[in-house]
This record gives C-alpha cells, sequence and structure tokens, in this order.
C-alpha cells in the first residue's frame, strides 16, 4: 500500500452510509453521512452505492475500503450472514458476500466486519485503552433498533466459529417477552427498544408515545409510568451486563449510542434513572468481586465510530 493513499470505511444502517477516511499514519482525513433512497435497500443496491461512491469521490484511488455492518458478519470470508436490523429490507441480507461484490466493482481490497467490531478499532486509537487487554463495548443503536457489542479478551476481539460472538442483544432476559425483530422473545435488544417503552408508557391509553424521545420527555416531566419504564429498561440492561461481567470478567465496559439512555445533557432524568438502574443491577447479579475489578463507563458511539473503525481495519489489514 502506498504511503500516500487512504482508506475509506462505511457504515451501513437503515437509513444512511456513513462515510470516513483514514490516512495511513491514523489521522481522520473526512466524513460525511449519504441518505439512502427509500427505494435503494436491497443488499446488491447498497454495495454498487459503495462501489459508486468509492470509484466517483476520490481524486486517487483509496488502497482499501472497510464495511460495517450490523448483526452476524463472518469477517474472514466477508460475509454477512444476516443484519436483521437493517429495515426495511433486513430479510434480504442473509449470506450477503459483500466482499466479492466490492471486489468484483471496485478491485480493490476490502474488510468486512460487525459494527461494534469496527467501533473498537477507532476507540482503542481515540480513547486511550493501551494496555486494556480484556474489554466489552456495548452500542445500542437509534431507538433501540439493535444492540451489539464487541468482546475483547487477551487483546483480541472474540469472534466465534463463524464471527457470531457478541451478539449481547439477543441475550433472552424474558423467555415470555416482548418479540424481538430477530423472531425470538424476551430478547435484551426487544426490552430496550422504542416499541417496549411505548407499551409501557401507553397502557391504557394515557400517552401517545411513539419515540424514545417522546418517552424521555414525560420523564423529564415527572409521568411516573414513563419513569418506571426507563427503571425498568435499566434494570433488564445491568442484568445482561452481569452475564457478561460473570462469563467474561472484563477491566472495563463501555457503554453508548444516541438518544436517551446515555444522554445526560438533553434528557438528564432518564438518563439517571437508567444508569442507577443497570449500575445497581449489575452489583446485584455479578458473582464473588468480579464487579469491583470492572469499570463501566459512557462513551460516544454511533455509525460514524463504526465507519472510522472500518477504515482503521483495512489500513490494519493491508499492513499499514
Amino acid at each position: 500500500m502506498k504511503r500516500d493513499t487512504l482508506a475509506v470505511g462505511y457504515a451501513v444502517t437503515h437509513e444512511y452510509l456513513y462515510v470516513s477516511s483514514v490516512m495511513p499514519d491514523g489521522l481522520l482525513k473526512a466524513k460525511e453521512r449519504l441518505k439512502i433512497p427509500g427505494d435503494l435497500q436491497t443488499p446488491d443496491q447498497i454495495v454498487d452505492m459503495i462501489a459508486d461512491h468509492v470509484t466517483s469521490s476520490f481524486d486517487d484511488s483509496p488502497s482499501a475500503i472497510g464495511v460495517s455492518v450490523g448483526g452476524h458478519v463472518e469477517h474472514a470470508k466477508g460475509l454477512v450472514r444476516y443484519a436483521p436490523d437493517l429495515a426495511p429490507h433486513g430479510r434480504h441480507w442473509k449470506n450477503v458476500d459483500v466482499s466479492s461484490q466490492l471486489q468484483d466493482r471496485t478491485g480493490l481490497p476490502n474488510y468486512v466486519d460487525n459494527d461494534v467490531n469496527c467501533m473498537v478499532s477507532d476507540l482503542l486509537t481515540t480513547e486511550g485503552l493501551a494496555g486494556v487487554n480484556d474489554l466489552v463495548v456495548i452500542y445500542i443503536a437509534e431507538e433501540g433498533h439493535g444492540l451489539g457489542s464487541a468482546l475483547v479478551a487477551g487483546g483480541e476481539i472474540v469472534r466465534g466459529s463463524s464471527g457470531g460472538a457478541g451478539e449481547f442483544g439477543h441475550v433472552t432476559i424474558q423467555p415470555a417477552g416482548a418479540r424481538c425483530r430477530c423472531g425470538s422473545r424476551g430478547c435484551l435488544e426487544a426490552l430496550l427498544s422504542v416499541e417496549t417503552l411505548a407499551r409501557e408508557i401507553n397502557w391504557g391509553g394515557r400517552h401517545g408515545v411513539s419515540t424514545m424521545a417522546e418517552a424521555a420527555s414525560l420523564v423529564e416531566g415527572g409521568v411516573v409510568v414513563a419513569q418506571t419504564a426507563f427503571r425498568r429498561a435499566g434494570r433488564n440492561f445491568g442484568q445482561g451486563l452481569a452475564v457478561l461481567v460473570n462469563l467474561l470478567n472484563p477491566e472495563r465496559i463501555l457503554v453508548g449510542g444516541p438518544g436517551p439512555y446515555f444522554s445526560e445533557v438533553d434528557w438528564p432524568s432518564a438518563n439517571e434513572l437508567f444508569q442507577a438502574e443497570f449500575e445497581a443491577a449489575v452489583a446485584d447479579y455479578s458473582f464473588s468481586d468480579l464487579q469491583d475489578g470492572c469499570k463501566v463507563d459512557v462513551v460516544q458511539l454511533g455509525p460514524e465510530t463504526a465507519a472510522s473503525g472500518a477504515a482503521r481495519m483495512a489500513l490494519s489489514r493491508e499492513g499499514v
């Protein structure tokens, strides 16, 4: 790879394509967000959109492409096995060979991975995590539509036999609970989604909540049923975190994402209720003194982080 060329990372979401370009020295050169047209959301169309952007947007051809997708990604093959949260066409994201399609379209080396694994690559650069070898990163997507994690043990990302390790959002918390977008019931992701919050808050027709922001606004206004819903969500999240503490004994857990769960500026009361409950649940359900050696921090996470991380992973894979 030429030292003066860059790598480009793309984070695919159900609505936007986030783009970051990174220089070989690790410097973030540029970033942008592209709206995905409503009629261009099938996997082949998204790959075409990425390839068209690569070939038309840079004076010199990038040296490598990184692609981040939320879901089950077998990175060694560049294969997206299942990405149910890429609505409305998530059902089509099964066994999609993104890497081969990009290679055919662009002729460039590429790297495809799960979105939170990509975020780890960026966090290792920006969050001062040098020397932290046992780490968990957890991301809750917008409106709770997606909850993933990356597991780092002994300084290496734990991927599992087919890249499926870290599907934290599909840990079953309530076997008879809410239906998840994956088709199962009681998944942690489903319990933290806007649909579950709205159902609890709107019970009896007292409110007309349909978004996380509307639910959080009721919390800020002192509405008890909304406060209870956020506490319950925090408790469920903390139970899941305790599972990770007990299984992996990490040194650090980093959590984040857009919206009220992690915004102490826009929705301080909602954030405080959620965080207090998940911290208490971790303490209640962790084994021995494992929690004492694990620091939980809230950090900025989002598709931009995944796009930058995908570019950094592509650089690393190409030996820069």
